[in-house]
C-alpha cells in the first residue's frame, strides 16, 4: 500500500509502549511484517521514553501516525499517557492494549483521550492488524476494509499474485467469497461446467482422473495452492476431480467476477495464463507424490509411558522413513510442558504460530519448532485457553501437514473424546490407539470402554483406526476381543517389561529425553513406524518339499544384513520354516528340528495303505504338535499368517490365528500325503493347491515392499530317467540283466504317484504364481533343479544356495528399501 499523501516511509512512524520486552518484540514483528513499506515501527518502554520520542521525531519533519499503549505500566499509566497525546499530537490515532485495564480504565481513555479502539491481552492477530490497517487507512486516505485486509494477508504470497500490485491484489480479495468443505467432500468432478477458480485457504484437496476417489491421484494441493483456474480463461468442462482429503476453507473466485477484474486490470490475465502454462506443463511430466500424513495418537493410558512411546514412535519414523516429523502434543505432561512452551523474548513462540497460520512459511517453521536429537520437530499449544482449540486446530494441522511428512498430534482421552479431539481424529489419515493389556477381565472392560464407544458411534473412524497393545505376556482372550473392534492385521503389539517401562526422563541438554527401551521394545516400535511410514517389508515363503530349505539360507542373509522384515507368510513347508524363525529358533536350530521331524516321518510305521492318506494322521499331528506346542499364531513376536485351500468351498483360506501347529498341518496337507485338517466346517489342505507364494494376500494387508521366495523349479528334471533303454541291449547278458533292473528302478522308481501328485500341483502353483508375481517388488528364485523334492539328506546344501542367491539380490533389496523412503526432494515438497 502506496500513501496517496506522497509521505516516505522514514517520516512516518507507529509507536508501541510497554514495560514487557517480549510484547514490544511480539507487537514490532506483527507490524513490521504488515506495514514495514509505509511505515517505521518504534517502541518505548515507558510513558515517558514514548513521549521524548514522539517530540524527536515531530522535530525531524516526521509524523507519529498510530500510537499502541500498554495500560499498566511503571511510573504513568496508559490511559494517562494517551490523554496527553490527544492534546499535544492531535490526530495521532490511539489503541489502548492491556490484559489488565478494565472497564473504568478504558472509558477514561475513551472519554479523555479520544481513544480509538481498544483491545485485550491476548490479542488476535488478524484483527489486530486489521485496526491497525484501518486507522493508518483514515490517516493516508486509503482505506480498505477490514474483511479485504484479513483476506489479502492470506492470499498475498499466493504464485497466481505474486507480481500483482498491492492494489490489483486488494481489488482480487475483495471479490472472493470464503466456502468451506468437510473432509472427503466432493467439489466438482471432471466434465463438470466449469465457472469459478478456487484458493486453498486452509486444508488440503487431491486432484483425480477420474469421477471415483479410487482413479489416479494426480495431486495433492494444500494451503496456498488453487485449482480450476482454467475456467476463468476458457470456460472448458472441468478435466479433473477435486476431492477434500482435510477439511478445508477455500476462497473462490466466480468468473463474471473475474471478467470484471479484467476491465479494471488486464495485467491479471496475462500473469494467469503464464501460470496456467507452467501449471499445465507441470502436470504432463509428473504425477502426484506420496502424501503426507495426520497420525492422531489417542493414548487413554494413565501412566506417563504412553507419552514416551510416541516420542520413540516419532522419533523412529525419522530413522526408518528419512521424513520429517513434527509432534503436535496436545497433552504434555510435567518438564516436557516447560521445555517446549518457553518462549524468550527473543524468540517466536506457539501462540505467534497461531496467530501467522495464514501467512507464515516453512523456513519460519523450522526456526521456531523445537528439535530433539532425533530430528523431531515438537509443537505444543499455547496454555491460554483464548483462541479456543477448535477455532484453529484444522488449520493449524493443515499447515504442519504442507511442510511435513508425518504430522502426529498426540491427545489424551478419557472416557469421552471431546469435539477438539474428535475433530482431530476425524482429519487424521490414520488414528493409532493405545492401550496396555489388562490383568484381570474388569480391568479389560475398562481398557475398552473408549474403544468400544468409538466402535459403536463412530464406525467410519474405526477404518484407519490402528491398536498398539502393551503387554507383557501373551493373552489370547484379549487378543480374541480386540478383533471385534480391527482387523488382526492392525492390531500392534508391544513387548515391555520392567526393563521397558521408558519412563520420562527430561534433560537439559535435549528438547526431550526419554530412558530407551528394551532391544525387543525397540524393533517393536520400529516395526509400528515402518506400517505408519509406508515403508514396512514382508516376507514371503513359498511351498517346494526339501527344496524350500533354501528359505533359511534367504533369512540369513537378510538377518546378517540387518534387513527388518514386518510380517512372514508362507504356504506348505515354507510356512513350517517361517513359523520356527518367527518363534526365535536359529538357521541350526530349524535344521536339527526339521532332520529329526524327517526321521520320525520317513519310519515305515508313518505310512499306512492309503483310504485318505499315505501317512498316518495321528502321527503327523502328533509330530507336528510336538515342535510347535500349543502356541497360538496371534501370541507370536511378529506377524504371521499361512495359506490353504478348502475342499468344501474350493477357496483360498488365510490362516492367521489359533493354534499354530493346526495351521501348519492345514497348509502343508499335500493331497493323498496327508488328510485333510478340520477347522471349524472347513477340510483344509496344502495351500499350494491355490497360492503357493502368497505375496498378493500381504499387499492386501497393507504391505509395503513384498520379498518373495519362489523354490518351486520351472522344470522337474528328477521325472527325467539318466540311463537310456537302449544302451542296456549292447551289453553282455548278466549285465543287461542287472543293468535293466537298474533301469527299472531308476525309471519307475522315479514317477510313483506321490511324485506325480506333487508334480502337478506344482505346475498349477506355478501358474498361478506368474498370475500374482506383479504383488512381488523382489521375486527371488533360487536354481534348485538339481535337487529333489525329498533331498531332505541334503539340506546343508540346499540352505547354501539359498544364501548365496540372497546374497546375489541384497542390493536390489536395499535400493527397493530406499526407494520407499522419502528422498531430499520429497523433503523438500513436504
Amino acid at each position: 500500500m502506496k500513501s496517496q499523501q506522497g509521505r516516505s516511509r522514514e517520516k512516518n512512524f507507529i509507536i508501541c509502549v510497554d514495560d514487557e520486552q517480549s510484547i514490544l518484540n511480539q507487537l514490532s514483528t506483527q507490524l513490521d511484517e504488515a506495514f514495514g513499506d509505509l511505515c517505521m515501527i518504534e517502541y518505548a518502554e515507558s510513558a515517558e521514553e514514548a513521549l521524548a520520542l514522539m517530540e524527536d521525531i515531530e522535530k525531524d519533519g516526521g509524523s507519529t501516525l498510530v500510537v499502541i499503549s500498554d495500560q499498566v505500566m511503571p511510573g504513568m499509566k496508559g490511559d494517562e499517557f494517551l490523554e496527553i497525546v490527544n492534546s499535544r499530537f492531535p490526530g495521532v490515532r490511539k489503541v489502548l492494549l492491556t490484559g489488565y485495564a478494565g472497564l473504568e480504565s478504558a472509558m477514561y481513555a475513551i472519554n479523555h483521550a479520544d481513544l480509538d479502539r481498544y483491545l485485550e491481552k491476548p490479542w488476535d492477530r488478524q484483527e489486530f492488524l486489521a485496526i491497525v490497517q484501518q486507522l493508518l487507512g483514515a490517516v493516508v486516505e486509503s482505506p480498505i476494509s477490514e474483511s479485504v485486509f484479513r483476506v489479502r494477508e492470506a492470499i498475498q504470497n499466493v504464485q497466481m499474485f505474486r507480481d500483482l500490485s498491492l492494489d490489483a491484489v486488494d481489488l482480487i480479495a475483495d471479490k472472493l467469497q470464503l466456502v468451506t468443505f468437510a473432509k472427503d467432500t466432493v467439489i466438482f468432478k471432471i466434465n463438470d461446467p466449469a465457472d469459478c477458480l478456487y484458493i486453498i485457504k486452509s486444508g488440503e484437496v487431491k486432484v483425480v482422473a477420474g469421477e471415483d476417489e479410487t482413479d489416479e491421484v494426480l495431486a495433492y494441493l494444500g494451503r496456498g495452492s488453487y485449482f480450476g483456474e482454467m475456467a476463468l480463461l476458457t470456460g472448458e468442462p472441468r478435466s479433473a476431480s477435486i476431492i477434500t482429503t482435510m477439511d478445508a476453507e477455500l476462497f473462490m473466485l466466480t468468473k463474471q467476477d473475474f471478467d470484471q477484474l479484467l476491465a479494471r486490470h488486464p495485467s491479471i490475465a496475462v500473469t494467469l495464463s503464464h501460470v496456467l502454462s507452467q501449471r499445465l506443463r507441470d502436470l504432463s511430466i509428473k504425477r502426484a507424490g506420496r502424501q503426507n500424513k495426520l497420525i492422531c495418537v489417542i493414548n487413554p493410558l494413565a501412566e506417563t509411558r504412553g507419552h514416551d512411546i510416541v516420542i520413540h514412535i516419532a522419533q523412529r519414523l525419522v530413522k526408518e522413513t528419512n521424513g520429517r516429523v513434527v509432534l503436535v502434543d496436545i497433552a504434555p505432561i510435567g518438564e516436557h510442558i516447560h521445555s517446549i512452551r518457553e518462549e524468550t523474548p527473543e524468540s517466536k513462540g506457539a501462540y505467534w504460530v497461531i496467530q501467522n497460520l495464514d501467512k507464515i512459511q516453512g523456513e519460519e517453521l523450522e526456526k521456531i519448532l523445537p528439535t530433539d536429537d532425533n530430528g523431531v520437530k515438537f509443537f505444543v499449544p499455547p496454555l491460554q485457553k483464548e483462541p479456543p482449540l477448535s477455532t484453529y486446530i484444522v488449520q493449524l494441522l493443515s499447515l504442519f501437514k504442507e511442510f511435513y511428512n508425518f504430522v502426529l498430534i498426540h491427545v489424551k482421552a478419557d472416557a469421552d473424546l471431546h469435539d477438539d479431539i474428535l475433530k482431530v481424529v476425524e482429519q487424521s489419515n490414520t488414528v493409532l490407539y493405545l492401550l496396555k493389556q489388562p490383568e484381570t477381565r474388569q480391568e479389560g472392560e475398562q481398557e475398552t470402554v473408549l474403544l468400544r464407544m468409538l466402535h459403536q458411534e463412530q464406525p467410519n473412524l474405526m477404518k484407519k483406526t490402528e491398536l498398539v497393545v502393551l503387554r507383557e505376556m501373551p493373552d489370547s482372550s484379549f487378543s480374541e476381543q480386540l478383533c471385534a473392534f480391527v482387523d488382526r492385521t492392525r492390531i500392534h503389539y508391544l513387548r515391555v517389561g520392567e526393563q521397558a517401562q521408558m519412563l520420562f526422563r527430561p534433560s537439559s541438554k535435549t528438547i526431550v529425553s526419554v530412558s530407551e527401551p528394551t532391544p525387543q521394545a525397540q524393533r517393536d516400535v520400529s516395526r509400528i513406524a515402518r506400517r505408519l511410514g509406508n515403508v514396512s517389508v514382508g516376507l514371503v515363503l513359498g511351498g517346494g518339499g526339501a527344496r524350500a530349505y533354501a528359505h533359511l539360507g534367504i533369512l540369513k542373509v537378510l538377518e546378517e544384513e540387518h534387513i527388518p522384515v514386518d510380517l512372514i507368510a508362507g504356504t506348505s513347508m515354507g510356512a513350517f520354516l517361517g513359523a520356527l524363525y518367527v518363534m526365535g529358533k536359529s538357521v541350526d536350530e530349524i535344521l536339527d528340528i526339521s532332520q529329526g521331524a524327517w526321521k520320525r516321518l520317513n519310519s515305515p510305521f508313518s505310512w499306512t495303505l492309503p483310504r485318505v492318506a499315505f501317512i498316518k494322521g495321528k502321527r503327523i499331528d502328533r509330530l507336528v504338535h510336538d515342535i510347535f506346542g500349543d502356541t497360538l499364531i496371534e501370541d507370536l513376536p511378529l506377524p504371521f499368517f499361512c495359506v490353504a485351500a478348502d475342499l468344501v468351498s474350493g477357496q483360498e483360506v488365510v490362516l492367521s490365528s489359533g493354534k499354530l501347529y493346526k495351521a501348519i498341518l492345514a497348509t502343508g496337507a499335500l493331497p493323498a500325503f496327508f488328510e485333510p485338517v478340520r477347522i471349524k466346517n472347513m477340510f483344509l489342505v496344502d495351500g499350494g493347491v491355490v497360492n503357493n507364494v502368497p505375496g498378493d494376500v500381504l499387499k492386501k494387508q497393507g504391505i509395503d515392499m513384498v520379498i518373495a521366495v519362489d523354490v518351486t523349479p520351472e522344470r522337474e528334471v528328477h521325472l527325467v530317467s539318466k540311463q537310456n533303454s537302449s544302451e542296456v541291449v549292447a551289453l553282455p547278458p548278466r549285465q543287461r540283466l542287472l543293468s535293466y533292473l537298474k533301469y527299472l528302478k531308476t525309471r519307475y522308481g522315479t514317477i510313483l504317484l506321490p511324485r506325480i501328485i506333487m508334480r502337478v500341483i506344482a505346475i498349477e502353483g506355478l501358474e498361478i504364481t506368474r498370475n500374482k508375481s506383479r504383488y512381488f517388488d523382489i521375486h527371488i528364485k533360487p536354481n534348485l533343479e538339481k535337487f529333489d523334492l525329498f533331498d531332505f539328506r541334503r539340506l546343508p546344501d540346499i540352505v547354501n544356495i539359498g544364501e548365496q542367491t540372497g546374497r546375489q539380490e541384497i542390493e536390489k533389496i536395499r535400493q527397493t528399501i530406499a526407494s520407499l523412503k522419502r528422498s531430499n526432494e520429497d523433503q523438500k515438497k513436504g
